[in-house]
């Protein structure tokens, strides 16, 4: 679990998300992916994986976990990930 990094925010107050819908997103953002073709689809999940899970780690470094602010901008930074190896596959 990632912490928060303050208990006051939007974030906190919303509560920790169940096993099952991580599971539906995440299957319904793979599937999404698809259009890239397998191998497409695998190194844009990876890319933004690994982006998502670097800028964790640098806001748990920075501020002591997320926020909602930080929250929308990991969606942004994975959106950028998957927009950029797309535009990989297709050169």
């Amino acid at each position: 679990d990632t912490p928060l990094a303050t208990q006051s925010g939007l974030a906190g107050t919303v509560g920790p998300v169940s096993r099952q819908s991580v599971r539906l997103a995440l299957g319904l953002g793979c599937a999404g992916l698809l259009f890239l073709g397998f191998w497409g689809a695998i190194w844009a999940a990876i890319f933004a994986a690994v982006t998502v899970f670097a800028f964790r780690a640098l806001c748990i470094r920075q501020i002591g976990g997320l926020n909602g602010d930080t929250l929308g901008a990991a969606q942004q930074f994975a959106e950028i990930a998957i927009l950029v190896a797309a535009s990989a596959t297709f050169f």
